[in-house]
């Protein structure tokens, strides 16, 4: 199974995409720039300057992949940099996304016990996940490091990124494979990684990109939005088991497991049904 490719017309010269394909790299310092900026002042206001960072990250981390052939001990390494730059704020992102997942969950429910654990639940977390200084003080290093590496990178040819997207999409296409064949979580998330991945190299090529067109970039979007979700609640119901007691006990945190796999089934068959668009 492989990602569907879009014959896209694009009128420009090879010479003006071979220019942009080398712009790539110049641009990564610009966008650590900007997740850095991101990141120093995340007192302010730390979810969204973590959630922020993160996205900027992940963006960051796909053009890396871009910008050298798979043997490129360099272009590896500022990927494993961006990588491990995003996993220092993890934790943080986490305990917040499942703070907001069990009020959004709260707004949808009919159910007024569940409705009522979930809101007492998603206040008990809300003040879990303050980013720890030191974390953001590492995640910063590790992206001025990635910064200077990508500054004395070669740029990449325009055959390098067409190889590059041609891996990205047999990765992406191969875990949903594994994700259809499977019943755990755990095979969509990694699916969802990887099409997110390539979904910000759809972007950041525009049309350029000779797979994937701007109607296929927002399906693949779609997916990502509804597997995103997904993810969201199941750090939910993990954290929900692991603390019954802050949804207001055994009873309770019964009610809430219910909404939250009767909200997750739906939500994985959408992502499945518009996956076998993607890599049909």
């Amino acid at each position: 199974m492989r990602l569907k490719t879009m014959h896209v017309m694009n009128t420009s010269s090879s010479k003006d995409q071979e220019r942009r394909a080398a712009g790539l790299a110049a641009g990564v310092s610009k966008d650590v720039a900007d997740a850095v900026a991101t990141l120093r002042d995340w007192r302010a206001d730390p979810a969204a300057r973590v959630f922020s960072a993160r996205k900027k990250i992940k963006r960051l981390r796909s053009i890396a992949r871009l910008l050298g052939p798979h043997s490129d001990k360099s272009a590896r390494r500022l990927e494993r940099l961006f990588r491990d730059a995003g996993r220092r704020l993890s934790a943080a992102r986490d305990a917040d996304a499942i703070a907001a997942a069990a009020d959004a969950l709260a707004d949808r429910v009919h159910d007024p016990e569940a409705r009522r654990a979930l809101s007492v639940f998603a206040e008990a977390r809300r003040t879990a996940g303050a980013p720890l200084a030191a974390d953001i003080r590492d995640a910063i290093e590790l992206l001025n490091e990635a910064g200077a590496l990508a500054a004395c990178s070669p740029a990449p040819t325009r055959a390098t990124v067409t190889a590059a997207l041609g891996r990205m999409d047999a990765r992406a296409a191969a875990l949903f494979a594994a994700a259809r064949g499977s019943e755990r979580s755990e095979p969509l998330h990694e699916w969802r990684k990887r099409l997110k991945e390539r979904w910000h190299a759809a972007r950041v090529l525009g049309a350029d990109d000779p797979r994937v067109d701007a109607e296929r970039a927002r399906l693949m979007r779609r997916v990502a939005r509804a597997l995103g979700i997904d993810r969201d609640l199941m750090l939910l119901a993990e954290a929900v088991d692991a603390d019954p007691a802050a949804c207001g006990g055994p009873e309770a945190a019964q009610a809430a497991r219910a909404a939250i796999d009767t909200r997750r089934k739906p939500l994985q068959r959408k992502a499945l049904r518009l996956g076998a668009e993607v890599h049909g």
